[in-house]
């Protein structure tokens, strides 16, 4: 009489095999759609990153290192994505 091999993979072992693939690619595609996100974003906003085409002005500012000792500096103070920069010049 001939013993029949039980070694094969059941259903439940394939659809489980088949889950955790339909998972791994939804959570890929993803990061991949908020990266192309994220991407289109940056495009979009005006960012400066030279120093010589921005308006700025000289300012003086104060700088109190204790009570009774303030210290004036030379800067010059420019806008950029709405942050305000001061440059020492020194």
């Amino acid at each position: 009489m001939k013993k029949r091999s039980r070694a094969g993979e059941s259903i439940a072992e394939t659809l489980v095999a088949v889950l955790i693939m339909a998972l791994v690619f939804l959570m890929l595609s993803s990061a991949v759609t908020s990266a192309v996100r994220i991407n289109e974003e940056l495009k979009n906003q005006e960012t400066v990153f030279s120093t010589g085409d921005r308006e700025t002005e000289d300012v003086v500012l104060t700088v109190a290192v204790d009570a009774q000792t303030p210290v004036s500096v030379n800067a010059k103070h420019h806008r950029s994505n709405g942050y305000s920069y001061y440059e020492y010049q020194g």
